[in-house]
């Protein structure tokens, strides 16, 4: 299976909503939502970053944390979509990936800024 040509650079991407929702980021600061097994095209879209979404992580079923180009981590609600605010960023360094701790009490950042950040 494929999904239709989403004429943007898909660039991360993480499953939700128990495993029955695909989520996908674009160059153009788009995150769009697949329906599992219904590939064709997206059953929901929402724009609001300002750059490409570079990295993904999941926090519940509902909730996500995004890494952008323009350096910052944003927390996202899903299905209403909502911004929920900024986390934290790397001073305008690009966001390339995310990660939990042990235990899932930290969040870890990682940027072009050559750094390691945590957040809890």
């Amino acid at each position: 299976s494929q999904s239709d040509n989403q004429e943007d650079e898909l660039l991360s991407l993480c499953l939700i909503k128990n495993s029955t929702k695909l989520l996908c980021g674009s160059q153009q600061g788009i995150l769009s939502l697949f329906s599992y097994n219904f590939w064709g095209d997206i059953s929901d879209r929402f724009p609001g970053h300002p750059q490409s979404i570079d990295a993904i992580l999941k926090i519940d079923e509902d909730t996500v944390l995004t890494g952008s180009s323009d350096g910052l981590v944003r927390a996202v609600q899903l299905l209403p979509n909502t911004l929920l605010g900024v986390l934290g960023g790397h001073d305008g360094f690009p966001v390339e990936g995310l990660g939990w701790s042990a235990g899932r009490k930290l969040v870890g950042s990682v940027s072009h800024d050559e750094y390691i950040r945590l957040w809890d």
